[in-house]
């Protein structure tokens, strides 16, 4: 049956559209292995072309795919670095970018406009006719200007600047092997959503199985709500070793396609919203790249063939009012994810997914320290149970495979090692499999510890936000039988108790629902109880504001010098987030902190637009060009907000699509400048030596012109390469014999330079 759906689903979208058969050349002269395909993810936006291997080298021709003309030439530091930008005559256009350099002809395009705008970075259209180019003509050189290392990025667009799969519009690869398919994440939607019990998600690696020909979770998911799942893949063209995005995703839920998307073209007005299609809150963990297989909101990528709202989102619930159509009965549903390439090449992932109540315990029985009795309230429904004991807090366990007793409907579990000892503590923990093959929560019970004095234990106590609730979790030093429960005190004196479940021999944890706190503020209140009566407790605070996505809001952390403006319709879900401070990280010598360091959640919020995140100093900021916002990305690297304001009260402000953490920061460290070439006192036989210098800043970095090169005090048009910390000029024509000088001047966005000189020789001929 599985591969009747797929055949279907080949057949209703064909891999190759009918421009395929255009008559186009391949880029580069030779025809290699991608290293990127289209759609794939990118921080703010998605991939929009093909990437081409150079073997790590620059400088292979490229060429002219088709006969036609260049209309845009760009050269920048940045983004694309060097670019050609090519109308072909069936009115289609090709996108050149990374290139190390352009043909003679172009290149005199170049210069001409850098010399009149007497600045490197220049983007401009020229007059129509004036470069035509047939097919096959090197037009300019691979290259990897901008950023990246060497490659060639492609772009094929249609006629109003939309980008297109090359793959499947002339430009196919070669390529039998099928996507492999490697992790699973179910994440829980709503407040009242569990996975396994859970509000958090939960990662699932898949496992491939020879005989079948699939990949598959040997577990089952007990899903209770509005689930969502999210998935791993990738692709590897046939003879090279780089992980590829996918084509084609689809989720079946009992042999009906419920979610599909096809990545054959989008356009520029929508390539922001990358935060769609890719889960970038698990990317801003430091975590891998998951496709969403469902709709959270309107859909607004062309992508996702399945056009409604809620598509793909599993409902496990008897509320038949929702948009979604995936409700699911009480019961074991079969889940199926096909990943498929341009090239029709497929995989399978297959999973199970229950839905309904499973086997609760109902009583355990020690008759002795060698055995241990499981009651259940449906024992035939119960396919394993597992029964361990540990004589040491946890430390250790001894394992025993519990056996069903037919005429009782009672699970025992026999043949532990005597403890010697008369009521010797220990503890017993019982895993249990549903007949479904549902991996129940682990239940853990105490024995033998009446009467012990109750040890005084180090608690801690932290709050993890999912979906809309707050996961209360609370953490002792030592496995004892304490007895814990939370109280939740709103702003008006109200007071919700949310049930503390063990989940480990340590740990407790419990779940608030965000929307019964009515975006105030609230204390969760933690107390853990001896059986003699001792008691200690601790105290956090929940704060999280819901911003509608029609009418936006404005939230601040506790103290009000952080603030998060989200605009009107900037969102597409309606979302819980916070602003909270968090412990600095160290500053390298010259950056001075000016604020706390505040991390602003949630990091998937679902963005349309920016949003504005503003700090107040908390000292006096000095000289306003050398303060401004940082953004802290996951490996603790600063990033320096573009453009950022001040407003009356002093706070910075700066917009955004990516919630993290932030801070203020006063730079005063200059730029370092060093290998300066010629070096001093050199002589150069040759009369156009190289110019060149290492740059590089540890805090606001560089515009696109703040470093130049002065050549006997006269500046010139020199590159700068901010990737490789590479500025460089070469002069068009000899220098004249004799002594000459050259000055590299670096200056920073916050104003810091730094000159450094070298007078070098020119020897006559």
């Amino acid at each position: 049956m599985i591969s009747a759906i797929i055949a279907l689903i080949v057949c209703a979208y064909p891999v190759s559209s009918a421009r395929a058969t255009e008559n186009y050349l391949w880029p580069l002269a030779y025809k290699g292995c991608l290293t990127s395909t289209f759609a794939e993810y990118r921080p703010n936006h998605f991939h929009a072309g093909i990437d081409l291997s150079t073997n790590g080298e620059t400088g292979y021709r490229v060429q002219a795919v088709a006969d036609g003309e260049v209309y845009r030439l760009r050269a920048s530091p940045y983004g694309y670095g060097k670019a050609i930008y090519m109308k072909m005559n069936d009115g289609r256009i090709a996108v050149f970018g990374h290139l190390s350099d352009f043909s003679p002809r172009l290149r005199t395009w170049v210069e001409q406009e850098q010399e009149r705008e007497d600045r490197y970075e220049v983007d401009f259209e020229l007059p129509p006719r004036s470069i035509p180019v047939t097919a096959g003509e090197v037009i300019g050189y691979s290259g990897q200007t901008g950023t990246g290392a060497p490659h060639l990025h492609f772009e094929l667009r249609d006629g109003e600047e939309r980008p297109l799969n090359p793959v499947l519009n002339g430009f196919p690869v070669h390529d039998e092997t099928p996507p492999e398919i490697r992790s699973v994440v179910f994440t829980p939607m709503e407040a009242d959503a569990r996975v396994n019990g859970s509000i958090r998600p939960i990662t699932l690696p898949f496992r491939w199985s020879e005989s079948r020909g699939v990949y598959f979770v040997p577990e089952t998911i007990h899903i209770e709500g509005d689930v969502g799942i999210l998935v791993q893949t990738s692709d590897a063209q046939t003879a090279c070793d780089r992980a590829l995005g996918v084509y084609r995703l689809n989720l079946n839920v009992n042999q009906q396609v419920v979610y599909q998307s096809q990545f054959d073209h989008f356009s520029h007005d929508v390539a922001h919203l990358v935060g769609l299609e890719f889960d970038e809150e698990t990317i801003e963990r430091g975590g891998s790249r998951y496709h969403r297989l469902f709709n959270t909101a309107a859909n607004l990528l062309p992508f996702t063939i399945t056009d409604r709202e809620e598509a793909g989102v599993l409902q496990a619930t008897e509320d038949r009012t929702r948009p979604g159509e995936t409700y699911l009965e009480s019961g074991l549903h079969r889940v199926e994810v096909l990943a498929a390439d341009a090239n029709g090449n497929h995989s399978t992932a297959e999973m199970g997914v229950f839905t309904g109540n499973i086997p609760l315990i109902e009583r355990v029985q020690v008759p002795s320290d060698r055995d241990v009795t499981v009651f259940f309230d449906a024992p035939m429904d119960v396919r394993q149970v597992i029964v361990s004991r540990s004589v040491n807090g946890g430390r250790r366990w001894d394992e025993r495979v519990a056996r069903l007793r037919g005429e009782t409907g009672q699970w025992e579990a026999n043949g532990f090692a005597s403890t010697q000892a008369a009521r010797k503590p220990y503890l017993v923990r019982i895993d249990y499999q549903s007949k479904e093959g549902v991996e129940a929560a682990a239940d853990y019970r105490f024995v033998n510890y009446d009467g012990l004095p109750t040890p005084e234990p180090m608690i801690d106590l932290g709050l993890e936000y999912h979906a809309d609730a707050a996961l209360i979790r609370l953490e002792v030093d030592r496995a004892f039988p304490y007895e814990v429960e939370a109280r939740v005190v709103r702003k008006d004196r109200s007071v919700l108790r949310p049930a503390m479940r063990r989940t480990s021999e340590r740990v407790f944890e419990g779940i608030v629902s965000l929307p019964e706190l009515n975006s105030e503020d609230a204390w969760v209140e933690v107390s853990v109880r001896g059986r003699d009566g001792a008691e200690w407790s601790v105290v956090e605070e929940i704060r999280a504001m819901e911003i509608a996505a029609f009418r936006g809001g404005h939230l601040t952390d506790r103290e009000g010098r952080a603030h998060l403006r989200v605009p009107r319709r900037a969102l597409l879900r309606d979302s819980y987030f916070r602003v909270e401070e968090e412990s600095t990280v160290p500053l390298e010598e010259g950056l001075t902190y000016l604020s706390p360091l505040y991390r602003y959640d949630p990091a998937g919020a679902l963005l349309r637009d920016d949003v504005e995140v503003g700090i107040r100093p908390f000292a006096d900021i000095g000289e306003r060009k050398k303060v401004s916002l940082y953004r802290l990305d996951v490996h603790n690297r600063w990033h320096y907000m573009i453009r950022p304001q001040q407003d009356e009260d002093a706070t910075i402000w700066a917009r955004t699509r990516v919630l993290t953490r932030y801070a203020l920061l006063r730079d005063d460290a200059p730029p370092a400048v060093f290998g300066v070439r010629p070096a001093q006192g050199a002589v150069v036989p040759n009369g156009a030596p190289r110019l060149q210098a290492k740059v590089t800043d540890i805090g606001s970095g560089f515009e696109s012109d703040g470093i130049q090169i002065l050549l006997d005090g006269r500046k010139v048009i020199a590159e700068w390469d901010p990737e490789r910390s590479f500025v460089q000029y070469s002069p068009r024509e000899s220098l004249a014999a004799g002594t000459h000088r050259v000055t590299i001047v670096a200056t920073d966005r916050a104003g810091n330079q730094t000159r450094k000189e070298s007078n070098f020789f020119v020897s006559p001929k």
